[in-house]
């Protein structure tokens, strides 16, 4: 599912009765980016009149049951297959994936204070005390990227000496956690004692939504007969080994993806920098011991960077937003993201664009575009040539597809594939090519409709995401995508050089 927006509808001072909730529903349809694609403005007041028949219609016993049948079939009327009427659990646990949920980013252990044991003769005859709870000390265990925690200056190994003015050192461990609660945007006051200062120190944590995790990173080993993928008689073709592949897999799209990218990409860049031109050859071993994965997943070794992989593959879309930003990062400028769609008179006008303009920041690997005189990959869907991109320092681009690679995964991979020519291996993917707007009404509940048709490319050349993102090099996968096993990696690599293969075929000929 991919959510342009999230739309938040508050309701008056006064208590609402079920009716106006009713009425509210319909304001939210009307109102939401220009309203529903698949239903006229006149077909809704017909239908805003319909669903108030059978509201007053309905058994009088349960207000509640009434409101939730009337939305319900207001929903399966819009002839929308992607509208439903969300209860409030359903609601919150989709905003929570993509929004996140309020938290301070920082976790904490319970240590316990040394206590001298008190000797000597009096010990031999006093009475014993009674128990007293122990005390501890309360240590950072762990901060977040990117969290209130981080961004206020919290560190690993921190004591918690206070929390909104309570000292923790007489405290239980439940009753620190407790203090580590907030509201949104509540700044919480923080007293720690840091390892080779002398005074205490005083922070400030202010509480905010803290985006679920949605990228990671490791290192892959291509087959030697990779690394001669430049043409023969041109520099760069290596026969003693195949180099390395980075694998950004994107897991979905939430609020913290494009930082997430960024910081994953910026990574990467330190590694190339410190390695050189020669280092991380084949010869070079890899942690882990195994010949197609780097083991831990990190990008921490020195490596011969040849291609870098952007994973897509199941993942099923998220925010619109996190989609556009991600792909302006990886683009040139003036490169065109995507453009909305709306039916107007019959047929399906651009009501907006998303373009990387100039005050977008770029990667740290710079833009992906049309590599340095290689021919490209015909891709028949777009009727262009596209698959020769790669970065500014001349790493190809390439995006791993599947079947399940739906939504905002599929505006990602069209933007990198028509604005950046970066190669598109994999199977065809589902085509949704719609997006969906998320609101939230009074009471919890939510709804979810569609509200923009997507395509991709200038819009001069647009072409629909209803259809998919064709491959340029068609991949059937084998291996499981959800966990980063041994034989996924090898895959990965096998997959990785015959695209690269290809790309250097077509570059001989």
């Amino acid at each position: 599912m991919m959510l342009p927006s999230l739309v938040v509808v508050l309701a008056g001072s006064s208590s609402t009765p079920q009716r106006r909730r009713l009425d509210v529903l319909f304001e939210v349809l009307s109102r939401t980016h220009g309203g529903p694609s698949f239903i006229s403005r006149s077909d809704l007041l017909l239908l805003r009149a319909a669903a108030a028949r059978r509201f007053e219609a309905a058994p009088r016993e349960g207000e509640e049951a009434r409101f939730t049948d009337a939305c319900e079939w207001v929903m399966s009327q819009l002839d929308d297959p992607h509208a439903s009427f969300l209860p409030p659990e359903r609601a919150e646990a989709l905003s929570s994936r993509y929004h996140g949920q309020l938290d301070l980013g920082v976790r904490t252990t319970h240590e316990p204070l040394e206590s001298r044991a008190k000797g000597g003769w009096r010990a031999l005859w006093l009475p014993p005390r009674k128990a007293q709870p122990q005390a501890v000390r309360t240590i950072v265990s762990a901060v977040a990227e990117r969290s209130p925690a981080a961004l206020a200056g919290l560190r690993v190994g921190d004591e918690v000496l206070e929390v909104a003015g309570k000292a923790l050192a007489a405290s239980g461990g439940p009753e620190a956690d407790a203090l580590l609660q907030a509201e949104e945007n509540e700044r919480v006051p923080m007293l720690v004692r840091r390892a080779g200062c002398r005074a205490p120190i005083h922070l400030s944590l202010r509480c905010a939504l803290l985006p679920p995790p949605s990228v990671s990173s490791r290192t892959v080993r291509l087959p030697a007969r990779a690394a001669a993928s430049a043409a023969p008689g041109q520099p760069g073709g290596r026969s003693e080994g195949g180099g390395h592949a980075a694998v950004l897999r994107i897991h979905h799209f939430g609020a913290g993806t494009a930082a997430e990218l960024c910081s994953e990409l910026r990574k990467l860049r330190a590694r190339v920098d410190g390695s050189g031109s020669g280092g991380g050859g084949a010869g070079e071993p890899v942690r882990g011991g195994d010949s197609g994965s780097d083991g831990a997943g990190a990008l921490d070794l020195p490596l011969d960077l040849r291609a870098v992989l952007f994973d897509l593959r199941d993942n099923d879309g998220g925010l619109l937003s996190a989609s556009v930003a991600s792909a302006r990062s990886l683009l040139p400028r003036g490169a065109h993201v995507l453009s909305l769609q709306k039916r107007r008179r019959g047929s399906l006008r651009t009501v907006r664009s998303f373009r990387r303009r100039w005050y977008h920041r770029a990667s740290p690997l710079g833009s992906c575009r049309r590599g340095g005189g290689r021919p490209a990959l015909p891709d028949g869907t777009a009727g262009g040539a596209l698959g020769s991109g790669s970065f500014g320092c001349g790493v190809p681009v390439i995006v791993l597809v599947n079947q399940q690679t739906a939504s905002a995964a599929e505006i990602f991979a069209a933007a990198l594939a028509h604005a950046g020519n970066a190669l598109v291996l994999g199977t065809q993917t589902f085509g949704k090519g719609t997006s969906q707007a998320f609101v939230h009404l009074p009471g919890g509940h939510g709804l979810t409709f569609t509200v923009y048709s997507l395509a991709a490319g200038a819009a001069s050349a647009s072409h629909p995401l209803n259809d998919g993102v064709a491959p340029h090099v068609r991949w059937q996968w084998w291996s499981a995508v959800s966990t980063a096993t041994a034989a996924a990696d090898r895959e990965i690599a096998l997959a990785a050089d015959a695209a690269l293969r290809a790309t250097s075929c077509s570059a001989a000929a």
